[in-house]
């Protein structure tokens, strides 16, 4: 019979030198590291900024051992190669987020959204009565002040990833009410206002069962597809007031899939590579009557991450159609260029997610309609902005 090793058996030593090499390896690899690049870092979008160095005062030096560590936590060499690692292997072994804050790992590769937008998805900040309300009365508002112009409000809301794929969420993220603010708001102003308003998800969910995905998997955005089914939607509600405004058919255009990059989720863990996905977009059969215009250069709000995309115009030169205002956020992106088909001009504003009326604009453009298209989970955000900006609309 075969004797166990023994303490002192060759065998034993051999394991217990190589335990030490690689312990010291481990050890060794990150400080030289930081003067010969072994190890190349990653990027990683973690969406703060990193702590600066501290600065050091003999007079309050309590502090400063703290801090260098928040420094050094941050700025230690290879720290987001480690931290991709341990990202990755999370995610793809238990399927779990190391940034719960931030994002939710669901099935079948499926990433969503934390923060405000699962919360308004499950109805962890519902309205209440008083806010639900003063939400409507400004909706009724807006929508007083475009008809006494002549023109018409319409009151968009886009539906949230979680609302249209709720199936993949991990229980914990279930929705846990029966009605969250998005259909508290439509229900309230079908109630007790004339406004014309949309939810569409009913609308987007109908095309669940073919072949493409109407939102991005490692992305909290529709894609072409998704937003094209929304705007019919929204076209046919406009051409009850509008008939020149024809139907959109997905008849005139081409199905286009391309293997590209994951979206804004999958960047979060840093392995946009790793998670690329078959992204769905339209291509028009025909040529398009909507192109690019020239802008007013409305004054950018200060401090708006995305500058070049507060003001964009598409024209059609068919002065038969309507011409359009909307107020937007990045859902609106994809939309826009089905969006204007229906126009003869469409003026679309990115007012930061305020999702103000901004009369200066309305009074400048005195469009025949006025699109609110605001994301579920920024009504809300839109309520507590209006309240900022009603001493100045008219009334």
């Amino acid at each position: 019979m075969k004797k166990p090793a023994t303490y002192n058996s060759p065998v034993r030593r051999i394991r217990s030198y190589l335990l030490s090499i690689v312990f010291i390896v481990a050890i060794i690899i990150p400080a030289v590291n930081i003067f010969v690049e072994i190890v190349p870092d990653v990027e990683i979008n973690e969406n703060r900024l990193k702590a600066p160095f501290p600065a050091f005062d003999f007079s309050k030096l309590d502090p400063f051992p703290r801090e260098f560590e928040v420094y050094f936590e941050d700025h230690f060499v290879s720290r987001n190669f480690f931290l991709k690692q341990y990202m990755r292997l999370n995610l793809l072994l238990f399927q779990k987020s190391v940034i719960p804050d931030k994002a939710v790992v669901g099935s079948d590769g499926w990433l969503y959204m934390s923060g405000f937008e699962l919360e308004s998805y499950r109805g962890d900040s519902l309205f209440n009565n008083i806010e639900l309300a003063e939400l409507t009365s400004e909706i009724a508002r807006r929508d007083s002040i475009v008809r006494a112009s002549g023109g018409n409000y319409y009151f968009v809301i886009v539906p949230c990833k979680h609302s249209v794929y709720p199936e993949y969420l991990p229980e914990y993220a279930e929705k846990t009410v029966a009605k969250n603010n998005a259909e508290l708001i439509m229900e309230s102003l079908q109630r007790s206002t004339g406004v014309k308003c949309l939810f569409p998800l009913k609308e987007i969910q109908n095309h669940k069962t073919e072949q493409y995905p109407l939102y991005s998997k490692t992305d909290n955005h529709w894609n072409h597809l998704g937003a094209f089914y929304a705007v019919q939607a929204v076209a046919e509600l406009i051409r009850k007031d509008y008939p020149a405004v024809k139907p959109l058919r997905l008849s005139d255009y081409r199905i286009v899939v391309k293997k590209q990059r994951g979206g804004n989720i999958a960047e979060m863990f840093g392995m946009q590579d790793e998670l690329a996905e078959d992204f769905v977009s339209l291509e028009p059969i025909e040529p398009v009557r909507a192109h690019t215009a020239d802008k007013q250069n409305y004054p950018v709000l200060e401090g708006f991450a995305y500058p070049e995309e507060y003001e964009v115009v598409f024209e059609t030169g068919n002065d038969s159609l309507p011409k359009m205002l909307i107020i937007r956020e990045s859902f609106a992106g994809f939309a826009a260029p089905y969006l204007s088909e229906s126009s003869s001009k469409a003026v679309f504003i990115f007012d930061a997610w305020q999702h103000k009326f901004n009369p200066e604009i309305f009074e400048s453009e005195k469009p025949d309609i006025y699109i609110q298209f605001v994301m579920e989970g920024f009504l809300r955000q839109m309520l507590q902005y209006s309240r900022a900006e009603k001493g100045s609309t008219p009334n």
